[in-house]
């Protein structure tokens, strides 16, 4: 299976999703421009990283961020460049594994407390992240509640040894109302509460 990688955006491509992104806010919000225009030496730098950062995500992360937070890549960059990113926690649903890590991978994005609300039983049947150790999940790494509503994530007996739920030095799990099952939760040094 081959994994085609998306270049980075050459710097005119940056400059052009930063000036139709200043365009579209100019539509809807003519009071913002004049603080980004006089914020742009601040602002484009941080717009870049984040628009690059982004667009090095998974098609399907990408689509669900913008489903989330903004229409375009460049408006969710802007946001999180002009700090209105990090401002609204998120809550996102989860029936199954790849929804599941979408959604921590959404989460880790972003600095308020998210949470998962799930839908179903999930089964986890690969490993998703050995950044910590084998682990059927996205390491977490920002502050996360994953609300089961009785629901379970469970390693599949058939599948290889790894952690259900793994959370990084900088990462805060609290699970709640969740049965976790023939795996392990690692912390490598991030907190975990479960309820």
């Amino acid at each position: 299976m081959s994994t085609h990688v998306k270049p980075a955006p050459r710097p005119a491509s940056l400059l052009g999703a930063w000036h139709a992104q200043v365009a579209v806010t100019a539509k809807h919000s003519p009071w913002l421009v004049r603080e980004l225009l006089q914020r742009r030496q601040e602002l484009l730098p941080k717009f870049a990283a984040y628009y690059q950062q982004l667009r090095a995500l998974p098609c399907r992360t990408r689509r669900l961020l913008q489903r989330k937070f903004a229409p375009s890549l460049a408006g969710a960059a802007l946001l999180l460049a002009f700090g209105q990113g990090h401002a609204i926690a998120a809550n996102f649903t989860a029936g199954n594994a790849t929804e599941l890590n979408d959604a921590i991978t959404m989460a880790n994005s972003t600095v308020e407390a998210d949470t998962i609300s799930l839908t179903a039983d999930i089964t986890l049947t690969t490993v998703a992240d050995s950044s910590l150790g084998a682990s059927g999940t996205v390491a977490v790494s920002s502050a996360l509640t994953i609300e089961g509503s009785g629901h379970t994530i469970a390693r599949d007996p058939g599948a290889p040894e790894f952690q259900v739920l793994t959370v990084s030095a900088t990462g805060a799990l609290t699970v709640r109302e969740t049965t976790l099952s023939g795996g392990k939760i690692s912390t490598g040094g991030g907190r975990r509460t479960t309820e």
